[in-house]
């Protein structure tokens, strides 16, 4: 298991998440990832990027950073 930064974003907001994903899981999400990427057909559709937690860019972690200062 391995922990990935999920990020779903579109013009109104953002989700980022956390998970811990085994290798078959972490292919699957990144397929559904592309899926979802590849049918956005404008800036405000929602695109999603997954990336290992251990390859995270700065950006990646602010954005979780956020999402978890985040009140509900």
């Amino acid at each position: 298991m391995s922990s990935y930064i999920v990020r779903v974003a579109g013009c109104d907001g953002s989700t980022t998440v956390l998970l811990e994903l085994d290798d078959t899981e972490a292919v699957a999400a990144r397929r559904l990832a592309e899926a979802v990427n590849a049918a956005s057909r404008s800036g405000c559709e929602p695109r999603m990027r997954i990336v290992a937690e251990a390859e995270a860019t700065p950006i990646d972690r602010e954005y979780l950073d956020r999402s978890r200062d985040d009140p509900l």
